[in-house]
This record gives structure tokens, C-alpha cells and sequence, in this order.
């Protein structure tokens, strides 16, 4: 299925509509400023959607006597002075564990991705600068563990935030994707 963009359409318009006019002939002319009765262009009056800083979210869930709990979820296009890859935003997730068991649990390390309505999956970051906070631990039963965890993700999407734990071992066996919750921007 073909889909017009917006703003070719508009441009194609314009110049059918300039297509009879004539370039102006004296100096004047060209650098005299619209009076204030102009009327605005197409152009001028497509402003982008502006970005939610702060995402309301409710996203928990259990796996193995441990409990993963969103407690903040903000967007940003720069962080700590890098700004996002192209066409992204930073999605930036305050998180807990706790060990609600009755045993200690020890977890190698934690993951964290998102998968949007069209299905494409965005993972956790790491940078020198830009550090996930969320790695593995030993939690004593009634312990938590708090970080945070940072996506690069589309703006205005909606997602499904997934968790995956990693535990320790000759082999380290991980958990199956844990569904968290939605969230949507």
C-alpha cells in the first residue's frame, strides 16, 4: 500500500500553484518583508507532536520469587550529553527488584528490551557514559534492588516492556521474556 507524505504533497502544490508566476525583477521586491496580513503557509502550520517527558506506567511482574516494578518511566533526546541515535529518543526506566521468596536468589545479570506494535525490538543501552545500573545481584529474601535502565527507542510509539533474567551456573540458564507491562508515549 502506497502512503503520501504530507510534505511532498504540500511541495507539489506550491509549485503547481507557482508554476504561471514570474520571479521578481527589482531588488526591492525580493527583500521586501510579507505584511502582516499574509496569510501563513501549509508548511508553517505542521507543527511536529510535542514529546511527553514524563510516561505515566504501571509495568510488574514476578518470575522465581522476584518481582520487577517500574516505578518511573521519563523520554529524553539527550542524555548526559549524547543525544540519541537517529529517528530515536531516550527511554529511560527507573526500576526494583525485590526478592519476595523465602530463600536468597542470586541473578548473573538482568535484561531489558522493548517491542513496538510493528514488532521491532529495542534493547538496553550501555555506554561508557550512559551506564545501566542493572546488573546481576544476591538478594536476601525482603531485599531490593533498585536502577535504572536506559532504551533508545521511536518516538511516539507504543511498547511492551519485557524483562529477562540470567541465572548463574556452569551454564547459566536464562528465564523466558517476562512480559512487564505497556507503555505508550
Amino acid at each position: 500500500m502506497w502512503r503520501l507524505d504530507p510534505l511532498l504533497l504540500i511541495a507539489a502544490l506550491m509549485l503547481a500553484g507557482c508554476a504561471g508566476c514570474r520571479a521578481p525583477t527589482t531588488p526591492s521586491a525580493v527583500t521586501a518583508a510579507p505584511s502582516p496580513s499574509a496569510a501563513p503557509t501549509a508548511a508553517a502550520t505542521l507543527t511536529p507532536t510535542p514529546l511527553r517527558t514524563e510516561v505515566p506506567v504501571q509495568a510488574s511482574a514476578e518470575y522465581a520469587g522476584l518481582v520487577c516494578t517500574v516505578e518511573r518511566a521519563r523520554v529524553q533526546t539527550v542524555l548526559a550529553g549524547e543525544e540519541a541515535p537517529p529517528r530515536r529518543v531516550w527511554l529511560i526506566l527507573n526500576i526494583v527488584i525485590e526478592n519476595t521468596g523465602s530463600e536468597v536468589s542470586q541473578v548473573e545479570s538482568f535484561g531489558f528490551h522493548a517491542i513496538d506494535s510493528y514488532g521491532v525490538t529495542y534493547r538496553d543501552y550501555e555506554a561508557p557514559h550512559i551506564l545501566n545500573t542493572m546488573h546481576g545481584a544476591r538478594l536476601a529474601p525482603g531485599e531490593r534492588l533498585r536502577g535504572v535502565v536506559t532504551i533508545p527507542v521511536k518516538p511516539h510509539s507504543h511498547l511492551t516492556l519485557l524483562w529477562l533474567i540470567i541465572f548463574p551456573g556452569p551454564e547459566p540458564t536464562a528465564s523466558p521474556d517476562i512480559r512487564l507491562g505497556a507503555i505508550e508515549f
